[in-house]
Formats: structure tokens, sequence, C-alpha cells
């Protein structure tokens, strides 16, 4: 079934969109996937991996030392693999050999990771905010606040995890049957 990219919808066989109107004579009606569209959304998550692992194969004493020496070093180090999980969907976005199938899959990997960051942000801002002004008021941890706070903000971090895992996962196996994708919850920044 064709697929409209500037909708990503699938529309039965016809020549134009029955959502927008575009026609529908240049767009990809094949149905064998994509590796370059896999890899956009098994891309962060190797990344993140192998962060994880790079991580676990150090001490804590040596991250610590390293990132206490300067506030700079530490500062990149915090942000630089946020920086890394959208390389991927860029290389390909920006790529002249990369066919429309590929780039529409690269969009919505890149609208789902930049969501994905806006919605830690906006839950670690939450807890911090809380948190803070939880110690500041003077509430002693003997009240269930905090830990309440702390409580929900780990759960809804959990949640968005599971969730990016989830999604990339249906992401890689539609791109590898020829089926567009669109991440549920993500907001559509680049169209």
């Amino acid at each position: 079934m064709p697929v409209c990219l500037t909708c990503q919808l699938e529309v039965p066989e016809s020549q134009f969109c029955n959502n927008c109107g575009r026609p529908l004579a240049a767009e990809v009606r094949t149905t064998v996937g994509s590796n370059r569209a896999s890899f956009v959304h098994w891309g962060p998550l190797a990344l993140a991996a192998s962060a994880l692992l790079l991580q676990q194969a150090f001490p804590g004493e040596y991250w610590a030392n390293l990132t206490q020496s300067t506030f700079l070093l530490g500062l990149l180090l915090s942000i630089f693999p946020l920086l890394l999980l959208w390389v991927p969907g860029l290389i390909i976005l920006v790529s002249a050999k990369s066919s429309e199938f590929d780039k529409a899959h690269a969009k919505a990997s890149l609208n789902n990771q930049i969501s994905l960051f806006i919605y830690i942000s906006i839950i670690m801002a939450l807890f911090v905010g809380t948190t803070f002004n939880a110690f500041a008021t003077g509430m002693p941890f003997g009240n269930a606040g905090p830990w309440l706070v702390l409580l929900v903000g780990l759960l809804l971090l959990s949640v968005a995890g599971i969730c990016a895992l989830v999604f990339s996962i249906l992401g890689a196996a539609a791109a590898g049957s020829g089926k567009l994708y669109k991440y549920p919850l993500s907001i559509r920044f680049l169209k």
C-alpha cells in the first residue's frame, strides 16, 4: 500500500493522498525494508547501551576524579551522550543518497529523540525543583513529601525509558518491513 510521506499515512491505491492531496506517483511504493531506516531507530539504543557498558567498565572513582577535575569536562561528559543520540538520524537526514523512505524514518526518529529529551528534562526539572523546595522549606526526611517526589520521578523516568525502548524496536521493525512508523507521544518538530 502506498504511503504519503507528507502525512505519513498509508493510503489506498490512488494517485493522490486522501488527506493532503499530494500526488503519490513519486512516493515509495515498495514493501522492502531499508537497513538505513532501521539504523535510525536502533542507533540511539546502541549508543545508549555502549555508554552504559563504558560506565560499567570503569570504576566509580575513575569517573568521579575525571568529572571533578574540571567543571567543563564534567558538563561535557554529561551532555555529550545526549548529543550522540541524534547523530544517526541527522546523518541520514542530510545525506544526499538517502531515499525519501529513509528520510521519513530519520525525521520520525529525530522527533522522538527531541520529544524524549524534552519530556525527561521536564521530569527532571520538576523533580529537582520540588526536592530543592522541600529541603529549602526545612521539611525533614521523616515527612513523606520528598520520598514521594523521588518515587514519582523515578517511576516517570522508568516509564519514559521503557517507552523509548519499545517504540524504537517497533520503529526498527516497521522500517525493516518497509512501512512508515510514527512514534506515539512524539511532537512533530521536523515535518
